[in-house]
């Protein structure tokens, strides 16, 4: 391997992706070199305008997950890949298939170690397999390439992200000082801490990693009274959970959102993963009160 390993990150404006990229090039400045994949030059301006001086760094714009050609541009001459699902919106069909198109590309490329950001959703085929099969088959892919072809890899599999909960409720508390929701039970989690955790495993090569898959979760499991009072204490105002059932929400969300919400109210605290693995690999671990301080703006 080489001395000072490379890190392609597809892709690096993800939240996940551009996370890993920032902590690579300053908190573990100098363990390994950084090439950032980005699907078009508008995407990856920020990131390109802020590291175009380090040596430790480079960018590639014109990756398409459809296009072998430009994936395996991306990869070729790595050692390290960090692939992050797309994301497809409501179509999800593409999804699997565009994720084992840059599994498949870092492999023939000679990449040697893969850490793959899927979800805990793998977990619940049956209860949740709309989302759940936009990430199984891409872990089924990496045990299948550690067989036949040596792969190292790490899946991480992240819960309920925190950015949920401005779609879901910015609305009804800046119209109705209120939540609206089924009573469920959630350990929210940072996105960025998603590329904290993968940038901890690339510093350390992935050694005592392989083959390990993480639930990456927040810190605390909230009831959604408890969300309510870290929104009240954040906003100043009084904010006023009430519960409705989950029933209530299929005509509002896609199936695949309802059949996520309706099996966390089924399965209550038991629901989402819950792990400490985020501290324990970076030493940090978002809170919720932190991620709704920086986010307030987005509420009131």
């Amino acid at each position: 391997m080489a001395a000072t390993p490379t890190v392609t990150i597809v892709t690096g404006n993800s939240n996940s992706g551009s996370s890993c990229l920032h902590e690579l090039l300053v908190r573990y400045k100098g363990k390994t070199k950084v090439r950032a994949a980005f699907r078009n030059h508008e995407k990856a301006v920020p990131f390109v305008q802020r590291h175009q001086n380090r040596e430790d760094f480079t960018s590639l714009v014109g990756v398409d997950a459809n296009n072998k050609e430009s994936l395996d541009s991306a990869f070729k001459g790595a050692q390290f890949a960090l692939i992050v699902t797309p994301h497809g919106g409501h179509d999800m069909s593409k999804d699997a298939e565009l994720t084992s198109n840059m599994i498949n590309s870092a492999v023939d490329m000679g990449v040697q170690y893969i850490v793959y950001v899927g979800s805990w959703t793998v977990l619940q085929p049956v209860a949740v397999p709309i989302l759940a099969s936009r990430f199984l088959s891409s872990e089924e892919l990496l045990k299948k390439l550690e067989r036949e072809r040596d792969l190292k890899w790490t899946s991480l599999r992240p819960g309920f992200f925190n950015q949920n909960f401005i779609s879901l409720f910015s609305n009804s508390i800046k119209e109705k000082s209120s939540i609206y929701f089924p009573e469920v039970f959630i350990p929210p989690v940072d996105p960025r801490d998603i590329g904290r955790v993968a940038a901890a495993l690339f510093a350390r090569r992935g050694e005592g990693h392989h083959g390990k898959c993480y639930d990456i979760s927040g810190p605390r499991l909230y009831s959604m009274s408890e969300f309510a009072s870290s929104f009240s204490e954040c906003l100043e105002k009084d904010i006023q959970y009430v519960p409705i059932p989950s029933t209530q929400l299929k005509s509002s969300f896609p199936p695949f959102l309802f059949q996520l919400f309706e099996y966390m109210a089924s399965a209550g605290k038991e629901a989402v993963p819950f792990s400490t693995i985020t501290k324990e690999l970076t030493g940090w671990h978002t809170t919720f009160e932190e991620w709704l301080t920086e986010n307030k703006h987005c509420f009131m």
